[in-house]
This record gives structure tokens, C-alpha cells and sequence, in this order.
């Protein structure tokens, strides 16, 4: 068996990729192929030239080159699964070791709120970019920060805060708060934006022939989303700290997301700053992590505190963020904005349903 297995590793032995089913080891891989998970570290030429670059000559990798790194290593990552092994992104073991690297930073500079502002304000940065083409949005990166840090911010009121409020605020306030956040972003992930199945997509990208397109399928106020590669009905953005499209069918959920960790990083903060003020004798590296993670707590709050607003002003006003970014565009190519009411929008928002009007068909 272990004879087997280094062969497998080496290359030597090739594992059928006709077979329909896989054993919990075997995978298929982007490239279509039949792989097996002690495969790993072969045919790993791509990988191996870039580290051997970075090492010799200094040089680091344009964003295209990481980015495919990125799919390559992470397609190659996973563990042994009923019908076939499971994929397991890069960014579930880096965001871990990026928060570590923000602590210890913190912890030799003594100045924590500091470290954490500078140190998420690069990964606002970072996400910024992360828009600019498709497949940099497709990076897994800031879905795993959010997982990670909802997961750290709950961990840390467990052990620090559970003990110390009273039972009527942690059954009455913080467990539905909390169960909302869980439940919010686990329907985020899961439930289907308002997939168009039999919508393709368009054959030129230019603004103007994307507006075009846009308002040919304006009956379901629809557009072809490039990053997730499905049609959207109601399409308002692409959301890469969900890793979703928001549409018709999950945006009432991205909603509620918003307000629960807005609402929940006031708490939390609120929390962490009475408590580090009141115990004086807590210990300097555990005062400084609590710090760390309430400060990146509240600037989530206020970033989803904005996003709330702008999404509830647009509600109200009847546009998407799509259609309020290219409305410009959008308009020359013939669309005319549906005269509703605030109370239509909002409506439609629970219901599910999409407004609009008919001069919004007219011939191009």
C-alpha cells in the first residue's frame, strides 16, 4: 500500500479519470483531470518557479501570477470526502496567521488600536482592487476574514464578556443577535440570488453594449454577472465579503446581515472598552488582543453602517446599485426609470417580486 502511494506521488501511477464516481481521496481538478490527494506537491512546476523567483531574485509576482497561484494551490488543497475529496481554499489557513501577524505586530509596538486600523484599512485596500477584474473578485480572501472574524468576535465574548452580563441581556439581546448574524450570513451563502438559467452572457463587455444588454432583460431588472458567471434577477452588486451576487432573492437577507453586525459591533465595542477600563489588572497581552479584535469589530460596524444606509436610500428611491452607478449609460441606451412608491419598493424588497415599467422595453 505505501508502495502505492509514493507512485501515486510521483507521478508513476495514473488514476483513471473516466470512472464516474471517485473514492474519498480522488478529485477532479480545474484542468479536468483525475487527481488523488497525495498529489499534492506534483507537477507543481508553476508553484515551484515562482518561489524559486522570489527567492533568487527578489522579484514578487504580478497580481495575475498570484491570483492563479492562488486557484492552483487552493484546487490542490483538500481533505478525504464521501464521493470525492472536498476543496479547501489557501485563504482558510493565511486569514488565521494574518490575524496572528496583526497581534504580534500590536503586542511590539504596544499600540493596538493603531496597528488594527492601519492593518484593516490595507485590506480595504486590498479589496478595492479586489474589484477592478472578475477574477480577482472571485479571491476567497474576504469571505474567509469575515467567517474568521464573526468567529473571533463571538469567541471572544464567550470567554470574557458571557460571565460577567446578566442573563436577561445575554438570552434577550445577544443570543438572538447572534443567531441572527449566523443565520443571516449562512442564508447569504447559501440561498440563490435569483439565478436566470437560460440567461448567456453578453458578447462585448464595453459599457454601452452591457447596457444594452441590460436593458434587453429589463423586465427582470436582470444582468449577467461576470464574477459569479450567472444571471441575476434584480441585480444590485457583487458582494466579495459573502462571496455571492446580491439579487432579487438574498437581498432582504444581506440586509439583515448588515444591521446584525452593525448592531452587534457597537455591542461588542461598548463592551470591550467598559471592560478594559473597569479590570486594570488584566494582563498586557490579553488587553491588547481584546483590543485588536474590538477595533476591527467597530470598523466593521461603520463600514456596514454606510453599505445599510446606501442600500436603504436606494430601496426607497427604486434603483439598484448597478443601475444608480451606470445610470448615465443606462438611460442613452433607452431605460427609463419605474415610477414606484416608497412603500412599492420596500414591498417588492419582502415579497420578492421586481417592478417595471413598460417604456423600459422600448426598442434600441
Amino acid at each position: 500500500m505505501q508502495d502505492y502511494i509514493d507512485s501515486i506521488a510521483r507521478g508513476e501511477t495514473q488514476i483513471e479519470s473516466q470512472r464516474s464516481t471517485q473514492n474519498c481521496c480522488e478529485y477532479v481538478n480545474n484542468r479536468g483531470k483525475t487527481k488523488h490527494v497525495f498529489q499534492l506537491f506534483c507537477e507543481c512546476n508553476e508553484v515551484d518557479e515562482s518561489l524559486e523567483q522570489i527567492m533568487t531574485t527578489g522579484r514578487i509576482p504580478n497580481r495575475t501570477m498570484c491570483l492563479r497561484l492562488e486557484q492552483d494551490i487552493s484546487d490542490r488543497i483538500r481533505f478525504p470526502w464521501y464521493g470525492g475529496a472536498l476543496k479547501l481554499s489557501i485563504w482558510f489557513f493565511l486569514v488565521p496567521i494574518l490575524f496572528t501577524l496583526e497581534y504580534f505586530i500590536a503586542c511590539l509596538t504596544l499600540s493596538p488600536i493603531i496597528v488594527s486600523l492601519l492593518f484593516n484599512v490595507w485590506i480595504l485596500w486590498l479589496s478595492v482592487r479586489a474589484m477592478k477584474t472578475a477574477d480577482s473578485a472571485r479571491s476567497n480572501m474576504h469571505v474567509f476574514y469575515t467567517g474568521y472574524a464573526l468567529f473571533q468576535v463571538g469567541l471572544l465574548y464567550y470567554q470574557r464578556f458571557a460571565g460577567g452580563v446578566s442573563n436577561t441581556i445575554n438570552y434577550f439581546v445577544v443570543l438572538p443577535l447572534a443567531t441572527t448574524i449566523v443565520a443571516s450570513y449562512f442564508c447569504l451563502r447559501n440561498v440563490d440570488p435569483g439565478t436566470i438559467v437560460s440567461m448567456a452572457p453578453p458578447e462585448q463587455n464595453d459599457k454601452a453594449a452591457l447596457a444594452k444588454y441590460y436593458v434587453l432583460h429589463s423586465a427582470d431588472r436582470a444582468k449577467y454577472c461576470r464574477i459569479a458567471d450567472v444571471g441575476v434577477a434584480h441585480y444590485d452588486h457583487f458582494c466579495i465579503w459573502v462571496g455571492r451576487p446580491i439579487g432579487r432573492d438574498n437581498k432582504r437577507w444581506f440586509l439583515l446581515f448588515c444591521w446584525s453586525v452593525f448592531t452587534g459591533g457597537v455591542l461588542f465595542w461598548w463592551l470591550t472598552w467598559w471592560l478594559t477600563q473597569q479590570e486594570q489588572h488584566l494582563a498586557s497581552g490579553e488587553r491588547i488582543y481584546m483590543l485588536v479584535v474590538a477595533t476591527r469589530a467597530l470598523l466593521g460596524c461603520i463600514a456596514t453602517c454606510l453599505l445599510l444606509s446606501r442600500q436603504c436610500w436606494l430601496i426607497t428611491i427604486g434603483l439598484t446599485t448597478y443601475e444608480n452607478a451606470h445610470l448615465y449609460d443606462l438611460q442613452q441606451c433607452g431605460w427609463v426609470r419605474t415610477k414606484t412608491s416608497f412603500w412599492e419598493n420596500w414591498r417588492s424588497l419582502f415579497v420578492g417580486t421586481t417592478h417595471v415599467n413598460v417604456t423600459q422595453r422600448r426598442a434600441l
